[in-house]
């Protein structure tokens, strides 16, 4: 669960299902780390590929790439993987394009802000911010 949250694909009881594109970090104390993460699962007999990279992640579908975009940004698809939202996953204000059925959509999305993808474009309907720690 916690790995399908942070860089993979986690199907969830509501239908939905979470690509998450978030890449490590550039920590090493002392051993070399990975800088990409790759995560494969299959979903109502589809195969399902997420691959996360610092240069942007890719989704793939039945072996073909159908979604790419910077990382930083959870993606929110059906069960067939038609996008619905994207949502931030960073503190810092995720920019860059998504690549979605041949088409380039430029965006733009704060930590835990929500982008619903309808009409073909991008409206936020949810921007709650980032709640950072604090300790008394």
């Amino acid at each position: 669960d916690y790995v399908e949250r942070l860089c993979g694909i986690l199907p969830n009881p509501d239908g939905d299902i979470w690509f998450t594109g978030l890449v490590p970090y550039p920590l090493d104390h002392g051993a070399e780390v990975a800088n990409e993460t790759a995560y494969s699962r299959t979903i109502d007999g589809t195969e399902f590929e997420l691959l996360n990279a610092r240069r942007g992640c890719t989704a793939y579908r039945s072996g073909e790439a159908y979604i790419r975009f910077p990382f930083g940004i959870r993606l929110v698809t059906d069960r067939e993987g038609r996008l619905k939202a994207v949502i931030g996953m960073s503190v810092r204000t995720v920019e860059g394009t998504l690549t979605y059925k041949g088409r380039d959509y430029s965006i733009a999305v704060k930590g835990n802000e929500r982008l619903d993808f309808t009409d073909g474009g991008f409206a936020s309907v949810s921007d709650i911010g980032v709640v950072m720690p604090t300790y008394r």
